[in-house]
């Protein structure tokens, strides 16, 4: 397996290409036989899975506030900036599974029942409440 910064890339995660067109690449390996350029450049479609992830565990906290038992099934609320609201867009059915929410919106929210980071590190409101 492939160790990047300590951790273990596995199969399907990396790739590998031929190219000079890296600054000091020929030089990183004793000899100048070879070397590698990690490419941290995040998919869209990657980043929008990862964002839909961080919503579904802002639920926790939010869920024990309001007293519900891990199988409570809940209406739920998402006040979030346009482009976290966009990359869930895609993954609302995820959302609702993870969370057991009946439905899902995407609206302003007043009184939100708790407040936590997604994404980019933008600001999402919640409100939710048990069917």
């Amino acid at each position: 397996p492939l160790v990047a910064a300590g951790v273990t890339l596995l199969p399907g995660e990396t790739g590998e290409r031929l190219s000079r067109a890296h600054p000091g690449a020929a030089g990183a390996v004793p000899g100048g036989t070879g070397g590698g350029v990690l490419d941290t450049e995040v998919p869209p479609r990657r980043e929008a899975e990862a964002t839909a992830r961080d919503v579904c565990g802002l639920m926790q906290e939010p869920r024990r506030e309001a007293g519900l038992n891990v199988s409570d099934r809940i209406t739920l609320t998402l006040d979030a900036p346009p482009p976290v609201v966009e990359a869930l867009r895609g993954h609302e059915e995820f959302v609702s599974g993870e969370v057991l929410a009946t439905s899902l919106e995407f609206a302003a929210v007043r009184d939100p029942v708790h407040a936590g980071d997604a994404g980019d590190g933008s600001t999402v409101r919640v409100a939710l409440a048990r069917t």
